[in-house]
């Protein structure tokens, strides 16, 4: 019984600790002589405590039964789901030498209305999204490494087209956060339910827009290409280091460059850099962590081979606006 009180009160003021200091995922980092619990914020990893591991169990046990886990399944790894405080968490753990690794994820919300003005894109790069949107058919590509905000563009793409009388259908691994007049739809691996299963089923239902949220494989591919041809809207990502490496990646997944050709409408590659504090202008102060509070996306779009601001000097431009830092920028591209 003293172990259950010790758990809820110490998850409870951890989450509570994790929504007000703006942290993306808490991270349980099991070792021999204790636990490591750390904070992601603003990108960068901050330690937060450590735990005695005869403490572990029991907030395992409690974060599990929160998300509706099986609390004995100790051997292979789980997701789950939780909200709490209002705010929704996403729950994975893993087996690992001294005992399972945790992952809660802090699920982003639509307190604030994604748009796509508040991205971080230059002018001449909105406007070229947006057109890029308008048209009716074709490919749209988000790229960048894990944790480059591609997947808040995609929701910011959806919901610039959910103003519009349109069927708009996601396949996702897992669902972010719920769209309003979107039909979302999960990968499921427990039924066999891949990108490319979803997608073959998806395409007998005749949408205008389709979400993917990552093509992992040259069957998925291309099936996007063809549905891209043949007058729906995609959008998906894939991991590449910028816009051109898309294209390539694309091509070596089998798909003939004149098919990119003719249904490429847009890549945007992308990432995220912590802004300078506005309280304090960057020197430091209660409301920020050393002279910076939030992050914004810096771009490059390519579209049919032209010329283009590439990452670094979109990145640049956010110094000489005063958004960021030169050392940021370096940081991170």
């Amino acid at each position: 019984m003293q172990d259950l009180s010790f758990a809820v009160r110490y998850v409870s003021e951890l989450l509570n600790t994790a929504i007000s200091q703006r942290a993306s995922d808490i991270h349980f980092d099991p070792f021999a002589q204790f636990i490591r619990i750390s904070l992601r914020i603003d990108g960068l990893l901050h330690r937060h405590d450590e735990l005695a591991c005869n403490a572990y169990g029991s907030v395992i046990a409690r974060l599990k039964t929160l998300s509706s886990l099986d609390i004995a399944q100790q051997r292979l790894p789980q997701d789950g789901r939780f909200e709490w405080q209002k705010q929704h968490f996403r729950l994975h753990t893993c087996p690992c030498l001294h005992g399972e690794k945790m992952v809660a994820r802090l699920l982003p919300t639509l307190k604030q209305q994604l748009t796509l003005d508040t991205l971080g894109l230059l002018p001449a790069q909105l406007n070229m999204l947006q057109k890029s949107l308008s048209k009716g058919s074709g490919l749209i590509m988000v790229t960048g490494p894990t944790g480059s905000g591609k997947t808040m563009s995609l929701y910011a793409c959806l919901q610039f087209l959910a103003q519009q009388a349109l069927q708009i259908v996601t396949l996702e691994d897992p669902v972010e956060m719920a769209l309003e007049g979107i039909s979302q739809i999960p990968v499921r691996k427990d039924y066999s339910l891949s990108y490319t299963d979803l997608l073959k089923a998806v395409l007998r239902q005749d949408p205008d827009i389709i979400m993917i949220g990552e093509i992992r494989d040259s069957e998925t591919a291309q099936i996007a290409i063809r549905a891209a041809l043949t007058g729906h809207l995609v959008l998906s990502t894939l991991h590449t280091s910028d816009a051109f490496s898309c294209v390539q990646r694309l091509e070596q997944m089998g798909v003939p460059k004149y098919h990119l050709d003719d249904c490429l409408n847009l890549v945007l590659a992308q990432r995220l850099v912590r802004c300078l504090c506005k309280q304090c202008e960057g020197s430091g102060c209660d409301y920020c962590r050393a002279g910076f509070h939030g992050r914004i996306g810096v771009f490059e779009c390519l579209q049919n081979d032209e010329d283009f601001t590439k990452l670094h000097a979109a990145g640049i431009e956010k110094v000489r606006q005063g958004i960021t830092t030169e050392q940021e920028i370096q940081r991170v591209l």
